[in-house]
């Protein structure tokens, strides 16, 4: 009878392997239409015809072999046999995945100066006049103003800097420090 990944035509002596990305999952197969491309889900390697469930952080559509695309930055995937894209899931909020095929997110934090929403692969600073010191910002709310004597000249702030000599930083703009007038 003919084995698993081969066809074999009535009167031939040997079985025929199916095609480079195609496989055959039962014995019998008498002719190549009944190898098919690998399943949703599953990794094939021709060379072998091996099957592997799609690795974590990545996702393995029909006929996927050799190569399983890599979940795209802004997601995570920590489960084996993704079908799609769309099993690959944003990275919650206060965390910046700028990798491809990610499989723990809890490792890429958002960084000090910034917010992360869900899914974001472009973090955004923390606006103008306010700073953010640690890591894991999910929202603008999670920024602090700046407070005078303080000011925070720069879009995503990390710190915040003294008012320098002659100017003032009052609590309404503290993204510019003003010259004080003269006398």
């Amino acid at each position: 009878q003919c084995p698993p990944d081969y066809f074999c035509p009535r009167g031939s002596v040997d079985p025929i392997i199916c095609g480079n990305y195609t496989i055959r999952e039962d014995t019998g197969g008498q002719n190549q239409s009944e190898c098919s491309l690998c399943s949703a889900g599953v990794l094939c390697l021709p060379s072998n015809h091996t099957r592997y469930p799609c690795p974590a952080g990545r996702y393995c559509p029909l006929g996927t072999a050799e190569e399983a695309p890599r979940c795209p930055t802004g997601t995570y995937n920590p489960f084996r046999s993704a079908e799609s894209i769309d099993d690959c899931l944003q990275c919650p909020a206060g965390y910046f995945c700028d990798d491809m095929g990610i499989v723990d997110y809890e490792n890429y934090l958002c960084p000090s100066g910034h917010f992360c929403p869900q899914g974001t692969n472009h973090p955004p600073g923390c606006p103008g006049g306010t700073y953010r010191d640690s890591v894991g910002g999910m929202s603008s709310a999670d920024c602090t103003p700046c407070a005078t004597p303080q000011y925070c000249p720069e879009v995503a702030s990390n710190n915040t800097q003294n008012c320098p000599p002659g100017y003032y930083c009052p609590t309404n703009n503290t993204m510019n420090a003003t010259l004080c007038d003269p006398g």
